[in-house]
């Protein structure tokens, strides 16, 4: 009887050790599904993204060929379009949409057209770092004399 305890312990053990291995080769497998190979060449895509409701004279800050930086200081793209527009507010009351367009000159709603350096894989972009660019995606990005909190339009 003693033997058969200590022949279950180890046939539990062994599933035990297999259950581990297949979780340790699928984590590694999810790991390696995001990350670029050093072998692919960037090439350099238009990524639209969407900056709402920002002061007219903080977009001045802001022109063509300017690099754009993310919050680690690595470069996210060169701009290479500047599109505004008066910025529009939408109010309800009592029932009713009530939309007010802001003077030109005050806020603004600015689309950038950004050139990023990066690959396309599974229909998502990769910047060179490996991150992806995902249309909805919020971004802090910087330039050198505005930080701008946009979302990505289309990638």
């Amino acid at each position: 009887m003693m033997q058969t305890t200590e022949t279950r312990t180890r046939i539990f053990d062994f599933f035990l050790l297999l259950a581990v291995f297949f979780s340790v080769v699928g984590i590694a497998q999810r790991v390696g599904t995001f990350r670029t190979d050093a072998g692919e060449t960037l090439t350099e895509f238009p990524v639209v993204i969407l900056w709402e409701n920002a002061d007219a004279q903080t977009v001045d800050c802001i022109a063509k060929g300017e690099v754009i930086r993310t919050e680690n200081g690595e470069a996210f793209g060169t701009v290479t379009e500047i599109r505004r527009a008066p910025h529009e507010s939408v109010l309800y009351h009592e029932g009713r949409e009530i939309r007010k367009v802001l003077p030109a000159g005050t806020t603004e709603d600015v689309r950038l057209t950004v050139a990023v350096l990066a690959r396309r894989a599974d229909g998502v972009l990769f910047r060179a770092d490996g991150t992806a660019i995902l249309a909805g995606q919020n971004l802090r990005l910087y330039s050198l004399r505005a930080t701008l909190s946009a979302t990505v339009f289309s990638a």
